[in-house]
């Protein structure tokens, strides 16, 4: 028997229940019942990353467990310790490294990489590490500085980037639907497309600061912007 307002997905002898839920609770239950396995993401640490389980202002808890309830494994990863990325791994999380990996770090990561493994990489500005090796093998340039976009700033806070241009894709079609929606971005640094992409490589613009924005080379709390200084739009994703 079940409680008034619980429905019971039940596929593969798997059983969720979900009371009084909405599209996002229905959508979870789905996949936990439909799924083979639970596809693992990992968080690198140990390098000033966001903390993978913190609810503190920058930590990951809610997303950690936003996850979680999309039927996902979240697991940190310290290559410190570790010689290689584990092989459950289906996406590597590098989220806003405050060092530079250490060598044998960086060559665990690109032997994952070259297997074909999936990286995402958030970088943060100055003197943040920029990850350039890679992005240049991947045709992209990361700039100095943060993107700065005052005419679309809400919050007051100049670093602030509100982005509404989102290319067709997969992965920006919520975002498109739902028509007025937008994706904060705080302390970007600004990405550019290398004129020459290597072979074998393929880009696809996700998010764009709109002509109005620029490059701030030295960021200080204010901004204005002065000759010579780059302007937009830059890519976010």
């Amino acid at each position: 028997a079940t409680g008034f307002g619980t429905t019971v997905f039940e596929a593969n002898g798997k059983q969720e229940r979900v009371s009084f839920g909405g599209e996002k609770e229905f959508t979870g239950a789905l996949i936990k019942v439909t799924r083979d396995k639970k596809p693992t993401v990992y968080f690198l640490q140990g390098h000033g990353e966001h903390a993978y389980d913190s609810f503190d202002g920058e930590g990951y808890g809610l997303l950690k467990s936003g996850l979680e309830k999309l039927n996902y494994q979240v697991k940190a990863l310290r290559l410190l310790t570790e010689k290689a990325v584990p092989k459950d791994c289906d996406v590597l999380v590098i989220a806003g490294a405050q060092k530079e990996l250490l060598p044998h770090e960086k060559e665990a990561i690109k032997s994952y990489l070259d297997k074909g493994g999936r990286l995402l990489l958030m970088v943060e500005p100055d003197p943040a590490p920029s990850f350039s090796e890679w992005l240049g093998e991947w045709g992209l340039e990361a700039k100095p500085g943060v993107v700065v976009e005052p005419a679309n700033n809400f919050l007051g806070d100049a670093a602030a980037i509100f982005a509404f241009e989102f290319r067709f894709h997969d992965i920006t079609r919520p975002f498109q639907k739902a028509r007025q929606e937008a994706v904060l971005f705080i302390t970007a640094r600004p990405l550019k497309r290398k004129t020459e992409v290597p072979a074998g490589v393929t880009l696809t613009e996700l998010v764009e600061t709109s002509s109005v924005s620029w490059r701030e080379e030295t960021f200080r709390g204010t901004v204005r912007r002065d000759a010579g200084e780059e302007v937009g739009p830059f890519v976010l994703a």
